[in-house]
């Protein structure tokens, strides 16, 4: 008898709730902080952000072979398991490693690889724990929220007193944590196995290919992969760049959390905007506003009411935006090939635009300074705008029926 089904129907809340707390906190003290341990250890902005697209870019395989992987052994924790201790090994490394663009790379490459195995994974696993009370969902990830806003603070005030070479040690401490925590969340019973014919595969792979080349969800991948490497500048460099106009680490920390306290607002009031407004319109209002924030970032960033209102449009920027690219892809990859759309999602967006955006900010930075980085990411969140207005046009005639929001 397996560990879920001694449980039977009791659903682990706590120990899941645990879980997202502390992955979101290795987050939390990763991503703004990161690359000032970077620079601190000699690299030029060139060079970080080489660094950190190549890690990133490792999200275009990873969620894919991590899927089929779990699909195929028909067990998920212990995948879980796997890449948070092989991930947190590899982000150990950048204490002992030597400090060249090199081997950096690779370290960080690695420790990307098998940490993106982890989230995609462990939401299927909530999911199934949850069955019938997807309601219970948005009360376990918030705290994921809370876990990040709390090592956002705790690192950006350890690090300011303490140095920036503790921030290694610190987060090995919370992936020793969260493999802790793994191992007390259950495997969920297994979904009803699905009919493997094929000539059912076929079919799926043809109603893949079917999708993918409507000029609608093609134009919205391409919108999603501008807007995704439009945050290239802000993820890689905003703590350096508001560290370097004056702002103590722990004022930084704050500037992030108020970020974060935006986006999960924006997710509470996100149903209310999908019953009033089609997915297409919010798309094109998210691409818009992310424009206008970046230009605020490129001229006015050093007027401090303009920074907390740029910091407030994150949760235009990412939150609306990932709801609303969520339901599109929910809405267009349907059935049989859900999971494939959402692979894809990851892939194309978070992966090539992540890394995309990384890689020429870096080299944007550091030949023309934040403005000439932000003014680009400007550009891509507008030529993104004109993708979505010219393009994703003639879905509304394509959207499933009994679906209340358009496209």
């Amino acid at each position: 008898m397996t560990v879920a089904s001694e449980m039977g129907a009791s659903l682990p809340g706590k120990r899941l709730s645990v879980f997202y707390f502390l992955y979101f906190a290795v987050a939390g003290a990763a991503l703004p902080y990161l690359p000032v341990l970077l620079v601190a250890r000699g690299f030029d902005a060139a060079a970080i952000g080489t660094m950190l697209a190549i890690g990133m870019a490792t999200k275009i395989i990873a969620p894919n072979l991590w899927a089929w992987w779990a699909d195929r052994l028909g067990t998920r924790m212990s995948i879980i398991r796997f890449g948070i201790v092989a991930g947190g090994c590899a982000f150990a490394a950048l204490e002992y490693v030597p400090y060249t663009l090199a081997w950096v790379a690779m370290a960080l490459a690695f420790y990307n690889f098998f940490w993106n195995s982890v989230l995609p994974q462990f939401e299927v696993v909530t999911l199934n724990h949850l069955r019938a009370r997807e309601s219970r969902y948005s009360a376990l990830r918030l705290w994921g929220s809370v876990g990040f806003v709390i090592a956002v603070l705790a690192a950006g005030w350890l690090t300011q007193e303490f140095g920036i070479g503790l921030l290694v040690p610190m987060i090995t401490v919370l992936f020793a944590c969260l493999a802790v925590a793994s191992f007390v969340v259950p495997e969920p019973e297994p979904e009803p196995a699905a009919a493997s014919e094929s000539s059912a595969h076929e079919r799926d792979d043809e109603r893949l290919w079917v999708t993918l080349r409507t000029p609608s969800v093609l134009a919205f991948l391409v919108a999603v992969t501008l807007m995704q490497a439009s945050h290239g500048p802000y993820y890689a460099f905003f703590t350096i760049q508001v560290e370097d106009m004056g702002y103590a680490r722990t004022q930084v920390s704050l500037l992030w959390v108020l970020g974060v306290i935006a986006e999960v607002v924006l997710f509470a009031c996100a149903p209310r905007l999908f019953a009033r407004f089609s997915l297409r319109t919010l798309l094109l209002a998210t691409a818009a506003l992310t424009a206008i924030r970046w230009v605020m970032m490129a001229y006015a960033a050093d007027v401090l009411v303009v920074l907390l209102v740029a910091q407030c449009l994150h949760a235009i920027s990412f939150g609306l935006y990932h709801a609303a690219a969520i339901q599109v892809i929910r809405r267009r990859f349907t059935g049989t090939i859900a999971g494939r759309g959402q692979a894809l999602f990851s892939s194309i967006g978070y992966g090539v635009g992540s890394a995309l955006g990384s890689f020429v900010a870096g080299m944007l930075w550091a030949d023309y300074g934040p403005n000439g980085a932000y003014l680009a990411a400007a550009g891509a969140s507008v030529l993104a705008t004109g993708v979505l207005w010219i393009w994703m046009c003639e879905s509304d005639s394509q959207a499933n029926s009994d679906s209340p929001t358009k496209l």
